[in-house]
């Protein structure tokens, strides 16, 4: 593990803000010593125009420091600290055309972990036996879409028929006959239910939705693996089970079953991790 700071990309991403910034700045420092009626129209292009890209840079680089750049690329600097950043080969690989119920990235870890790499039918994508033993049962889950937006992973047939027995048991409640008939309607057509999850508009009573939360828990639907790995264009960050509370949220129910969403602060703190400890930090330790 590499601290964050000494990856190849963030300190590439910061150098080139900083280049950028010392370019600006130059030009329009040229601007302004030009009288405007002697200026070009590209100087006095950049007369106007450059202080917004300055405070553009300013705040990018201001960002990069404060670990506030956009999800995506927080996940892409934790695979470089991780060491889990995609090889040219891998990326060979992930560039071929998926199989049905193949995700993104499989071919790629199947290969790193000696597996076929063909698609299975299995409900785990990474399963590995040694003299009869399991010792390997994880799961590839993409959380990267379009333009490099982080989305939610979707769990399968086990996050599935989880869903469909919390739905049978509601059903039966007393509770399920005060629902109106738009919000059933979502609920048993699997919809996106994100008015469920709502605590200001759910039409769920507090303690029937506690309980949706405790039956779909990532604990008790991804904590059914070893691991998750979570992929995305750069690389992948694998989530171990013990992680499952503090690594994923449940962001809602779709046709496909419960979906959960990697959670920002467990990025983060992970990233924040891979800094040597400084003294402050040694003294607060030490104190408790």
């Amino acid at each position: 593990m590499v601290p964050y700071t000494e990856t190849e990309t963030y300190k590439y991403w910061l150098m080139r803000a900083e280049a950028d910034l010392r370019q600006l700045s130059e030009r329009r420092a040229i601007a302004e010593k030009i009288s405007k009626r002697l200026r070009t129209p590209d100087q006095q292009d950049d007369f106007v125009k450059i202080p917004s890209k300055l405070k553009k840079l300013s705040e990018r680089i201001n960002d990069l420091k404060d670990l506030t750049i956009s999800p995506a690329e927080r996940c892409y600097v934790l695979s470089e600290v991780d060491g889990t950043k995609w090889t040219t080969e891998e990326l060979r690989l992930n560039a071929e055309p998926l199989a049905n119920n193949e995700g993104f990235g499989e071919k790629s870890l199947k290969k790193k972990y000696d597996l076929p790499t063909d698609c299975s039918s299995e409900t785990c994508d990474l399963i590995k036996h040694v003299d009869g033993v399991r010792v390997l049962y994880e799961e590839v889950k993409c959380i990267e879409g379009k333009n490099g937006v982080l989305q939610h992973i979707q769990t399968g047939t086990h996050g599935r028929a989880a869903w469909g027995a919390w739905l049978l048991k509601f059903v039966k409640s007393e509770t399920y006959k005060k629902i109106n008939d738009e919000h059933l309607l979502k609920m048993l057509t699997g919809e996106h239910l994100q008015e469920v999850f709502n605590s200001d508009a759910s039409p769920l009573p507090v303690d029937v939705r506690g309980d949706l939360f405790g039956s779909l828990s990532p604990s008790k639907i991804l904590g059914d693996y070893d691991a998750v790995h979570a992929t995305h264009s750069k690389g992948h960050i694998r989530v171990p089970r013990e992680d499952c509370e503090k690594a994923w949220e449940l962001d809602g129910v779709t046709k496909a079953g419960p979906a959960y969403r990697l959670k920002l602060s467990y990025v983060d703190a992970r990233l924040r991790a891979s800094l040597p400890a400084t003294n402050d930090m040694i003294d607060v330790a030490a104190k408790q």
